[in-house]
């Protein structure tokens, strides 16, 4: 059985041991509290990071699509301008063919009412740009 001496001899001992290690009992008691403050604050900062990668899904996700609406913009407007340039295009073919046509038709005019006089025909030849033939 355990005598009250016994007891006391075991208190005195550790009272001793904890005086002469106090440092040792500090900064493991310090170390065993951050271990359970930080074991609470763990599923606070993992939440946190789930939520966080989320986030930056749901950011990814948008400048992805964003980029290819602007992409898509891009190709409608580079349609938009070919079309535009064919269409100028054929409508400047037209105005100079229809303008090569009444000049020919000038000059067929002028050519006619000069074909009798050799002066006046090489000058309209050359005023055409045709030199002499």
């Amino acid at each position: 059985m355990v005598t009250f001496t016994a007891v006391k001899k075991s208190i005195d001992k550790g009272i001793v041991w904890c005086r002469q290690h106090w440092r040792w009992l500090i900064l493991s008691s310090v170390a065993l509290i951050a271990f359970l403050l930080g074991r609470k604050n763990a599923s606070v900062l993992k939440v946190q990071a789930i939520l966080a990668r989320e986030q930056y899904e749901k950011e990814a996700e948008m400048i992805e699509k964003a980029h290819a609406e602007k992409e898509l913009k891009k190709k409608a407007a580079d349609r938009k301008y070919k079309k535009a340039l064919d269409v100028i295009n054929k409508k400047h073919e037209l105005k100079i063919s229809s303008l090569d046509l009444q000049k020919e038709r000038e000059f067929k005019a002028r050519l006619k009412a000069v074909k009798n006089d050799p002066d006046e025909l090489d000058k309209i030849l050359k005023d055409m740009g045709i030199e002499e033939v």
